[in-house]
């Protein structure tokens, strides 16, 4: 398992799982046109690298084939009031004690949170929860293998009724390290979306004895809202290779890109995807860029960087 450094993107999981129960929508769809959709990564900030040193890319894969246009999904917020935050709790077998408002004119809510001691459950008004259960350690104890944390990550969901039946790829990384060891692991479950993969999943932080420390799970359903122009794999490595030669800090909203990393000389892509990924409202379209990030002022040193470009072509 390779350390991962991915700030920016990492943000909260998102996934559609129709399978746990959680939630039902009725269907929709729309003609509208890809023009109609907001930039998929307005809600993200890319931070530059001021003096950031040139990047020599090679390509060490095929670029995939994709249509001419794919579906981009509308997201379903839910209505998160009493009754849903109370069924949520029930279905996480959590039977803490919600917090109160504190009766404040006008006041509302923006989080039900429960707790039972140390544990704590929080339902955002979005639909995303995180349930904190034990607290992580701080020093290095006996973590399970990689296998071991998939299985008891898969286990506890089955047994919480919230595991999705679309997963399309299941990975491991150390969720937080001292002296360059883990403390504990993160297993991430990814959903399919149509015929591809998505950001979309669900989160656990497994550690030792096979203790569950944190759940990250995001619930909005989505439905099929309008068919978008692709931007060619070749355009978005085109993309990819002018945010790696500008190391200034792009405009709020104006994003194309968002990188996991930027100071490194040499970047030898391993893997180019197309996936979905949540923004502004929408689950839209997305290449994938994996590799390996190599600088040439720390010898013998490999990080894994991953990049997200805009998928759409939206004509400008």
């Amino acid at each position: 398992m390779n350390r991962f450094i991915l700030p920016v993107l990492i943000i909260v999981a998102v996934v559609a799982v129709g399978s746990a129960g959680f939630l039902t929508y009725s269907h929709f769809s729309t003609g509208s046109t890809s023009e109609e959709i907001p930039p998929v990564f307005t809600h993200l900030a890319q931070i530059g690298v001021v003096g950031a040193p040139p990047v020599i890319v090679i390509l060490d894969t095929p670029l995939p084939k994709v249509p001419e246009t794919l579906m981009a999904y509308r997201i379903v917020t839910p209505n998160v009031d009493d009754e849903y935050a109370a069924e949520i709790a029930k279905t996480l077998r959590f039977d803490g004690d919600l917090i109160p408002l504190r009766g404040f004119p006008g006041e509302k809510r923006e989080v039900y949170t429960y707790v039972k001691g140390a544990q704590r459950l929080e339902i955002s008004m979005d639909g995303n929860i995180l349930l904190v259960l034990e607290e992580i350690p701080s020093k290095v104890l006996q973590i399970p293998s990689e296998q071991e944390c998939i299985s008891l990550a898969a286990k506890w969901l089955e047994e919480h009724n919230a595991y999705p039946e679309n997963i399309y790829s299941v990975d491991t990384r150390p969720y937080l390290t001292r002296d360059g060891k883990p403390l504990v692991i993160v297993v991430n479950f990814k959903t399919m979306v149509g015929d591809y993969g998505s950001s979309n999943g669900l989160s656990l932080v497994v550690g030792d004895g096979g203790e569950v420390y944190r759940v990250f799970i995001s619930l909005p359903r989505s439905v099929p809202y309008a068919k978008v122009r692709l931007k060619s794999p070749e355009q978005a490595l085109d993309v990819l290779r002018r945010y790696l030669a500008d190391p200034n800090p792009i405009p709020p909203g104006q994003n194309e890109c968002i990188l996991s990393m930027r100071a490194f000389t040499t970047l030898t892509i391993k893997q180019v995807t197309l996936e979905y990924f949540p923004g502004g409202g929408y689950l839209q379209p997305t290449y994938v860029f994996k590799g390996d990030a190599y600088d040439e002022k720390v010898p013998g040193a490999t990080e894994m960087f991953i990049a997200r470009v805009d998928g759409v072509d939206r004509g400008e």
